[in-house]
């Protein structure tokens, strides 16, 4: 499987400052991804994410994305620690509800585009990012772009990956962290 990785380095014309919106360009960017590569799997990965073990190494990363449909792993918290109140009642879900709601991370998310519930998950997660009230809050209570994403993917029947899919590691968040087959390693930016 051939990979293409690039860096995006830009807000596109007439865009919201990520200031304003925290992390909306990142359903954008993969949109943009898609669109301008015809590409069937598209991940975003933060700069954080070092892709390990030469080439290949992603191969197996993207075999868990087409297998799942949307790949973003649980981050051990539910939605309901890290979801702000403004951001449960404008997506209609109580904070019990939130209780059982999985939060995943969006360090690293992939999502395979031949998959129409996947394509139309992540049109949804574009078309909240630009509704501005569900991304945006403090740090303190919540997680912005990663709140929407998992609430829209526990909508869409998405289990998010545990920490170990098949006996690798597709995220390792620590330096020095990644030990055995890790694909993707994730430092403290």
């Amino acid at each position: 499987m051939g990979v293409r990785c690039e860096c995006w380095d830009h807000e596109p014309p007439g865009s919201v400052r990520h200031a304003a919106v925290p992390y909306w360009f990142k359903p954008y960017v993969i949109q943009d991804a898609q669109r301008r590569l015809n590409a069937d799997l598209v991940a975003w990965m933060d700069a954080s994410c070092v892709p390990t073990g030469g080439p290949g190494a992603l191969d197996p990363f993207f075999d868990a994305v087409r297998a799942r449909g949307v790949w973003a792993q649980h981050s051990g918290h539910h939605c309901a620690r890290w979801t702000n109140d403004r951001c449960l009642r404008y997506m209609g879900v109580t904070r019990a509800e939130a209780e059982t709601i999985p939060m995943v991370m969006a360090i690293c998310v992939g999502f395979d585009l031949t998959n129409p519930a996947a394509q139309n998950l992540l049109t949804d997660w574009r078309r909240w990012a630009e509704q501005t009230t569900a991304f945006c809050g403090s740090w303190d209570d919540h997680r912005h772009h990663q709140s929407v994403l998992s609430i829209l993917m526990h909508r869409a029947g998405f289990a998010p990956a545990p920490p170990r899919e098949n006996g690798a590691n597709y995220v390792v968040y620590g330096r020095g962290a990644g030990a055995g087959p890790g694909v993707v390693e994730c430092y403290p930016a």
